[in-house]
Parts: C-alpha cells; structure tokens; sequence
C-alpha cells in the first residue's frame, strides 16, 4: 500500500486498517461524513477533521455495523498530528470550533 499523502486518504487507510471496509467504502464514509459538516473533502483541515472523527464519525460506523466506532475514530483522531500528509494552504478561517457549530447548529 502506498503511503497517502493527503488527509481524507490518511484517515480512509486508517478506517480500512481497522475495520471490515475495504479503502473504496472507507473513503466513501469519510468523504460522506465531511460532507455532512459542510466540508469539501479535497480542503479540509486537521482540526476540522479531528472535530468530523470525534462527532460525526462515530454515527457513520455504527450505521455501517462498525464495532467500536468511538474507539477508533478517537485513535485517528489522536494520531492526526503526527499525520505526514499535505493541507491545505495557509489562510484558510475555518477552524474546528467553526465546524462544530456548523454540524449541531
């Protein structure tokens, strides 16, 4: 498997790595869940991203029969900072707390 390079990649390898879904379905369910929050999948940000795995990931993987969604989805959340992946360029004023406010307002 290549290494991915950008952060809906990274998280959908993770997703595949510990779970029943093939990288197609996991990236599928990210892209999906990002959507959902408001985001487009080829701009979002590690914080945006952390806030999408700790609140609206959870429900895509218990929906898809994932056991121990939360679980894994704080695991990626804890290791997007140490994530080698390309962002999105600097200058962007979203920020995760912005995100939340989007997804349960």
């Amino acid at each position: 498997m290549s290494v991915p390079t950008d952060l809906v990649s990274w998280v959908a390898a993770g997703l595949e790595d510990r779970t029943s879904m093939n990288l197609a379905q996991s990236r599928g369910t990210v892209r999906l869940a990002l959507r959902q929050s408001g985001l487009d999948p080829r701009a979002v940000t590690v914080p945006e991203m952390e806030v999408v795995l700790r609140r609206v990931m959870p429900r895509e993987l218990e929906i898809r029969a994932i056991a121990d969604g939360d679980s894994i989805c704080r695991d990626l959340a804890s290791g997007l900072g140490a994530a080698n992946v390309d962002t999105p360029a600097p200058g962007r004023t979203s920020h995760a707390d912005s995100v939340f406010r989007r997804i349960f307002s």
